[in-house]
């Protein structure tokens, strides 16, 4: 029988959710890392390691007998670092006797089950690539044979994971539709839709702005206010032109406001240990409509005053602003997490995407599906 390793990549801190996801509980209170576990080895893949990384005591104090641990000391760069350490660790683990292949799964699909495993699982041999699909949307788990595993791990930078390295290949796509849903929950809307606010949260590890149940809290009543909460949009913009910070501030500035909150996304000249000279977006025929979606839906889960945000599209060099975003509100606090919430949902939700260029002449695709 061939033999296909598991790998199970938990070591996020899932700063959209609030907490690591890895710790989220299903409404029958299985962690969720323990969930992908049992889907591993149910499965047939052995042996199963996790990649852990914040919160890593908590999330290995909840693996069942047996599960290896990896701890990413790097996990805060993203899942780049999460699918090196992994890789490493199932190479000196499984080297004798060799396994043909690793399947990478993410703790954050609980539509991937064990029969979906076992799918893609026997498509192993050292020199496959392989993913599910589901409706034909590629999704996890991902196999990697084992030929590409070192190839695999050096591409692996930042939060592109493999995808970067599966990019330049031919990858066989293994329908799983009729088996499961390949769906990622990264923020509270996301565990509503799913489960209808059904699964536990350690209220711990709860970030203010971003706690699953921050969107259904009552909002208590500020006395020092005179009026409630404006939540006007100001600006929800897609553009080609360079971004003015200062506009934008100026924007949303109002009597009723005691903080001014701006953030601004700048271009750096490296990425995942690599120097970057430039990149270019590229904007989904619907991004304009859903950035006005996210940023309506971000003002009426938040008391702010007013908010304003932008977004370049097109070439951009090294040090130029590729996303604007301003809030007044009356106090710092819900400024501030309101203006965090906002560039996180853009990031997760915005159909744009982005193309690195190096000094070599060669590129890459961030975030593209």
């Amino acid at each position: 029988m061939t033999r296909v390793a598991g790998l199970v990549l938990a070591a996020g801190a899932g700063r959209r959710m609030g907490t690591p996801k890895a710790l989220l509980r299903d409404p029958d209170g299985t962690a969720w890392v323990a969930r992908a576990v049992r889907a591993l080895i149910g499965g047939g893949c052995d042996p199963v390691l996790v990649v852990v990384g914040a919160a890593g005591d908590e999330v290995a104090g909840l693996l069942p007998a047996g599960v290896g641990v990896v701890r990413a000391a790097d996990w805060a760069e993203g899942m780049g670092a999460s699918l090196r350490a992994g890789l490493r660790a199932v190479l000196a683990e499984v080297m004798e006797p060799g396994a043909a292949a690793v399947l990478v799964t993410l703790v954050d699909t609980p539509g991937v089950t064990a029969q979906v495993v076992a799918r893609v699982a026997a498509a192993a041999m050292p020199s496959m690539l392989a993913r599910a699909g589901y409706g034909g949307v590629p999704g996890h788990p991902v196999l990697l044979g084992r030929d590409h595993w070192p190839g695999a791990a050096a591409a692996a930078r930042g939060d592109t994971g493999a995808r970067s390295y599966l990019a330049r290949r031919d990858v066989v796509l293994v329908e799983c539709g009729d088996l499961g849903a390949g769906t990622d929950l990264d923020t509270p809307a996301d565990l509503q839709a799913a489960y209808g606010g059904s699964v536990s949260t350690p209220p711990s590890l709860r970030h203010p702005a971003l706690a699953p149940d921050h969107a259904r809290a009552p909002r208590l009543r500020d006395a020092t206010r005179l009026h409630e909460p404006a939540r006007r949009v100001v600006l929800a913009a897609l553009t080609t032109g360079p971004l003015d910070a200062a506009a934008h501030e100026a924007a949303v500035a109002q009597a009723s406001a005691g903080a001014m909150v701006t953030f601004s996304g700048v271009v750096r000249d490296h990425d995942g240990g690599r120097a970057v000279t430039g990149i270019e977006y590229v904007a989904h025929p619907t991004a304009a409509a859903v950035l006005a979606e996210v940023v309506a839906d971000v003002a009426a889960r938040t008391d702010v005053e007013a908010i304003a945000v932008s977004h370049r599209i097109g070439p951009l060099t090294v040090g130029e602003a590729a996303i604007v975003v301003a809030v007044a509100g009356a106090h710092r606090q819900e400024a501030f997490a309101a203006a965090a919430l906002l560039v996180d949902e853009v990031k997760h939700r915005l159909p744009v995407w982005k193309r690195q260029q190096f000094p070599d002449g060669t590129d890459e695709w961030v975030a593209c599906p």
